[in-house]
């Protein structure tokens, strides 16, 4: 309804203008080309709200994931055929998942609140039946701001319901994108952290036909009173108290512990035969026994793509120099700041130890300390593999 002395847009329903009082006088051509309000035939549908409330919440939250389950499926498609399918990957596409079906009912609700409801009273409401619009209502309302709508339609007020609910939604988009986030680079940070490590040490240790590398190492290593001996590798270090020894992962790692009862939080001991890797002309003038921490550049281990907080630096622990990659910083249960991701790197006699920390499990518990307690107390000697160089 147009009202001819101001032109302010009103439901036909009411008997006098809004804004200016005047009454309500509707056109012949208006009365023959819209039919009647919704307001002006208004009447709650209690079953339908029940049925919308039940019902159509469901079937608003399956059509939220059947949308959101299409960039999750092709990111998880597109993992599998790079070849990198595994656990992680899973739980980032069903994160993915989660954290677009939340977004996208929430701009469902929006749009139904700003846009669809606001039109019930006026002259041409996008629908006029009541019972589909009490079901609607309670479906993208809930049980919370869907019987305030009913009630707003019977006044013939809209409120401040609508507001509050959009206020909300766009809360809730903005907290599934944050914890979305924060969830996804924790993810990111475990399947990088293990698969740096890894090919950091299987680059520089893969040996070539004539070296001897890895022949009886496993045969030679000792782990009794918590301690981690291996005279063939030239490495041994005290393991933290709690924690026990876990399953090694990768070729090249000789050494992994987990605290007991937390298999998400752990480190690993890996090595590489670095100086097998220099042919004649760069071994010129050196023996293995030059090639130290101190021959690597520390920036040569950077990420090609670092976390916010990523920092490498030299760091000394136990009178022993180490290049360190950390990230991923919290604080921790004694109040200082800890990495969840680090990896220490010492180079001595022409072999590189990588000591790889991983914390998935926010456990309460200063883990990184005891972690880092562990690698200052490692001891390096000349190993038995190299005995014949």
């Amino acid at each position: 309804m147009i009202c001819p002395e101001c032109g302010c847009d009103y439901a036909l329903a009411r008997p006098v203008c809004p804004e200016c009082g005047a009454p309500s006088a509707p056109s012949p051509v208006e009365r023959a080309t819209f039919p009647e309000p919704a307001l002006a035939m208004w009447q709650t549908s209690v079953g339908m709200s029940v049925l919308g409330v039940f019902g159509g919440g469901i079937l608003l939250g399956l059509a939220a994931d059947l949308v959101a389950a299409v960039p999750a499926a092709a990111l998880m498609a597109l993992r599998a055929v790079q070849g990198s399918f595994d656990n992680s990957a899973l739980a980032t596409g069903l994160l993915v998942w989660g954290m677009v079906a939340i977004v996208v009912q929430a701009v469902a609700i929006i749009v139904y609140a700003k846009v669809i409801y606001p039109s019930y009273f006026t002259d041409r409401p996008r629908l006029r039946s009541p019972k589909l619009i009490s079901f609607l209502n309670c479906s993208f309302g809930s049980w919370v701001f869907g019987p305030l709508w009913n009630a707003g339609l019977t006044r013939g007020e809209r409120g401040m319901s609508t507001t509050v609910c959009v206020v909300l939604q766009a809360v809730a988009i903005v907290l599934a994108l944050i914890l979305g986030t924060m969830f996804f680079s924790q993810l990111t940070a475990v399947q990088v952290g293990g698969s740096r490590g890894g090919s950091a040490s299987g680059d520089a240790a893969a040996s070539d036909s004539t070296s001897t590398w890895r022949d009886g190492g496993s045969s030679s290593v000792s782990t009794d009173a918590g301690m981690f001996d291996s005279p063939f590798y030239g490495v041994s270090f005290a393991a933290p108290e709690g924690w026990s020894a876990a399953e090694a992962a990768g070729e090249d790692v000789i050494a992994a512990y987990s605290p007991d009862g937390h298999p998400d939080i752990g480190f690993e001991c890996s090595v590489g035969d670095a100086w097998a890797h220099l042919d004649d002309s760069e071994r010129e003038g050196l023996a293995r026994r030059d090639m130290d921490t101190g021959f690597f550049d520390p920036e040569m281990f950077a990420s090609e793509d670092p976390f916010d907080d990523e920092r490498v630096e030299k760091v000394r622990l136990g009178g022993v120099d180490y290049i360190k990659m950390s990230a991923l910083y919290e604080e921790t249960a004694s109040g200082g700041m800890a990495p969840r991701y680090c990896d220490l790197v010492h180079v001595e006699n022409g072999i590189m130890y990588f000591f790889l920390f991983w914390d998935d499990d926010e456990y309460a518990n200063d883990c990184y300390a005891q972690f880092e307690s562990a690698v200052a107390s490692a001891t390096y000697t000349w190993p038995k593999s190299c005995e014949n160089e």
